[in-house]
């Protein structure tokens, strides 16, 4: 990955962020250019996505339960990831 592939792919985290058949035609360029500029970022998206399809169909009841939970703490998830904060010390004295 090369520092002017960064700045191309700057500002695609809506288009990794959405499901492949609701993207722009913006979206769909930003796609293209990771998948030839960064190959981790695109493979990490590419599971992400069958992971998620995958878990809402199968019927484990513990991956059902996961894919629910994941999608409706989504933005929370990220915010975590972003700002490096946690309260998972909090949450391990809750009994």
């Amino acid at each position: 990955r090369t520092v002017d592939g960064s700045k191309k792919i700057l500002n695609s985290r809506f288009a990794l962020w959405k499901n492949p058949n609701n993207l722009t035609n913006n979206q769909e360029e930003k796609i293209a250019l990771i998948k030839v500029t960064d190959n981790n970022l695109y493979r990490a998206y590419q599971l992400k996505r069958k992971w998620l399809s995958w878990s809402q169909r199968c019927r484990i009841p513990s991956f059902v339960k996961l894919n629910k939970a994941i999608k409706e703490n989504y933005d929370s998830i990220l915010s975590t990831k972003k700002h490096h904060i946690s309260n998972a010390k909090v949450e391990a004295l809750k009994t």
